[in-house]
């Protein structure tokens, strides 16, 4: 019996290649079973289609689902084909670098001191100072000064859709920013909003128009012209 569970579980966990039929255009997608409770369709930069689905269920009630969402997929493979991705992290980690933080411009000041267990960053001014201890590597400093983008770009979008949403009346089960090389920013199907934690560098109404771009999709999914 627990020869066939492994079994079973191997089975489930291939990576099946799949496509479907979408307005005379064919789409390919991967297909994996696993130990989850919902159905999810990803897409990644710039036409990866990948389709977690919970083990038991059969393949043709994935395509059914897969063909439903046909126009939301296509509409999703348009605009990761029209946004720009986000930069990459090429700052050089001394001082007197130049850092964005909400459209302003820092200079970046290191500041050594043996007392300091882990890497901190903060705003003074116009300079942007780590406080770290001598034996702190680049690597150190540099996720420290991401750790600090992810914690302060998160207040401020959440204080953002906190000032939009009275005018959505739908709230989002979670707000998270986090590492996306290839997206700015995305509302998964049940409301939960995602942003690149890069986006705490832009100016506030590049910010306010990517929070409100993820806020409408609570309300519609795709683009639409209903969007």
């Amino acid at each position: 019996m627990e020869k066939l569970a492994n079994k079973n579980l191997k089975k489930n966990k291939k990576t099946i290649k799949k496509s479907f039929e979408h307005k005379s255009k064919i789409y390919c997608f991967e297909l994996r079973y696993s130990k989850r409770k919902t159905l999810e369709i990803k897409i990644d930069y710039p036409d990866y289609i990948k389709v977690a689905a919970p083990s038991g269920v059969s393949e043709s009630k994935i395509m059914e689902i897969v063909q439903k969402r046909a126009g939301w997929i296509e509409d999703k493979l348009k605009l990761l084909t029209e946004k720009p991705l986000p930069p990459t992290f090429t700052k050089k980690i001394e001082d007197e670098e130049s850092f964005m933080f909400a459209g302003k411009q820092y200079r970046l000041k290191i500041i050594k001191d043996d007392k300091v267990k882990k890497a901190r960053v903060m705003l003074k001014d116009n300079e942007m100072l780590i406080i770290c201890n001598n034996d702190a590597s680049e690597d150190d400093l540099k996720n420290s000064i991401i750790s600090f983008y992810k914690t302060e770009g998160l207040s401020l979008i959440e204080s953002r859709i906190e000032h939009f949403s009275k005018d959505i009346n739908i709230q989002p089960s979670g707000i998270r920013v986090k590492e996306q090389k290839k997206r700015w920013g995305s509302c998964t199907f049940k409301n939960e909003l995602l942003f690149n934690w890069r986006i705490a560098m832009a100016p506030l109404d590049i910010m306010d128009y990517l929070v409100v771009h993820e806020m409408a999709h609570m309300v519609q999914k795709d683009h639409s012209k209903k969007y």
